[in-house]
């Protein structure tokens, strides 16, 4: 365990796949470690595949940790993966990522529950160490069967544009592979794909696709992929995004005859959550079946991100973008008072608790500095006011090493509200360059 929020009910089972890690309460994880038998594993390209269902993907802690000695802070270790760059939506996905750890003896897996959920699960495959970048195919993130379903009344699959072939979407998304056949069922949806019909944005500025549409429907399906950045966005969680639900970085807009228009956040078919997930995956939109279709439009805000639309298909029955559309009314907030005026600093092993009046801040400082969680008094339902993560960058030249990425090596109080925090920038800034790049140093 070693976890401040140990769960009691956890369990570990074999499946066909891999292992299944499950844990099982509100606000709750647990960690599992696994000591390596025989050689230790080399450095390399780890990959492995993985079905994740009801886990934070919130915390820039580790999903998967590497070391060379047992019993953490070992002297070499890595979080070769973080929980925020999992995809929590049950469907196949895959992590690939460099493990600069020589001779690993130890594995650590963390798995924790999300906030507001019940339990957590996560089946790992088997682990594979690559000697170069190992490639990623279709079929091992997304599961097409070939035809379509007997009964196609509802459906009504809509035949794209021209645009990028294969090889296009294989670069842009970085997969190999492609469908089974044209006419593919993905999560219980029929869809048309063509060779040569698959439309997507550029990795390097922002852009739009757009789908004629004729007739009604109650619901659009969308066969979308995603490349997603892995650094930071300005502005926002300074780790990895695996999912985006922020409409001016993509949103969907539906166009009618009658001059209409609505802009949605598309429902993923897997979480049921509104936004995009990095991957391929099947999404759902409402459409109001009262007015003619006109057209479609996908809208990507990514500058170092890309869009790809594979296919589309009408339907006249309602679907899961149907209630996760209904207006809903917005919670009163209940006013509160301030739980203290005071401001006090507590310094643990692996935490600083910082109170100050209603706003009550976490740091963590198990390897380098990181935000844990930001609360408020005045508002106790929402988890956190911030994202998880580093809390500042420093860059010399080419060399840029985030807090996050820091070794921490004192923690003590100064005072009752005041804490001194030692660390130390790993790689190393160059002796060549001025410390502060010829700037007075900050304070």
């Amino acid at each position: 365990s070693w976890l401040g929020n140990p769960s009691a009910r956890y369990e570990v089972t074999r499946t066909p796949r891999g292992l299944r890690f499950t844990v099982r309460g509100p606000g709750l994880g647990m960690k599992f470690s696994h000591q390596v038998a025989g050689d230790r594993l080399p450095q390399g390209y780890f990959k492995v595949a993985y079905r994740a269902i009801g886990v934070d993907t919130t915390s820039t802690d580790y999903v998967l940790y590497a070391a060379n000695a047992p019993g953490g802070r070992a002297p070499d270790e890595q979080y070769v993966f973080r929980l925020n760059q999992l995809t929590a939506d049950g469907q196949p996905q895959v992590l690939v990522g460099y493990c600069k750890v020589d001779g690993t003896a130890t594995l650590a897996v963390q798995v924790q529950v999300a906030p507001g959920g019940e339990e957590a699960s996560l089946e790992l495959g088997p682990l594979e160490i690559w000697g170069s970048r190992p490639p990623v195919k279709l079929e091992e993130i997304v599961a097409a069967g070939s035809g379509w379903p007997a009964n196609m009344k509802p459906w009504r699959p809509v035949n794209l544009p021209p645009g990028l072939g294969r090889g296009d979407v294989s670069s842009v998304l970085g997969v190999e592979g492609w469908w089974p056949a044209d006419q593919i069922t993905v999560q219980g949806v029929p869809f048309l794909v063509h060779d040569g019909a698959v439309l997507g944005t550029s990795r390097s500025e922002p852009g739009a696709l757009e789908v004629p549409l004729t007739g009604r429907a109650r619901q659009l399906y969308l066969l979308l992929g995603a490349w997603l950045p892995t650094r930071p966005l300005p502005g926002y969680s300074p780790e990895a995004i695996g999912f985006v639900e922020l409409p001016h970085r993509f949103v969907c807009e539906i166009r009618y005859r009658d001059g209409r228009a609505e802009r949605q956040m598309p429902t993923a078919l897997g979480s049921q959550r509104l936004g995009l997930a990095r991957g391929i995956g099947a999404y759902a939109l409402a459409c109001d079946s009262r007015r003619e279709l006109e057209s479609l439009r996908v809208l990507d805000g990514h500058r170092r991100g890309a869009v790809v639309l594979f296919a589309v298909t009408a339907s006249t029955r309602d679907g899961p973008a149907t209630a996760a559309t209904r207006p809903m009314r917005a919670p009163e907030l209940e006013r509160r008072r301030r739980t203290s005026e005071a401001c006090a600093v507590a310094c643990g092993r692996e935490e600083i608790r910082i109170d100050s009046g209603a706003t009550h801040l976490r740091l963590m400082t198990r390897r380098g500095l990181e935000l844990g969680d930001l609360r408020s008094d005045y508002l106790p339902d929402i988890p956190t006011l911030a994202w998880a993560g580093s809390l500042f960058t420093v860059k010399v030249g080419d060399i840029e090493v985030r807090s996050g990425e820091a070794t921490v090596t004192d923690v003590a109080a100064a005072s009752p509200t005041e804490a001194v925090v030692s660390i130390t920038l790993t790689p190393a800034l160059p002796l060549d360059v001025p410390p502060y790049g010829g700037c007075s140093p900050p304070r």
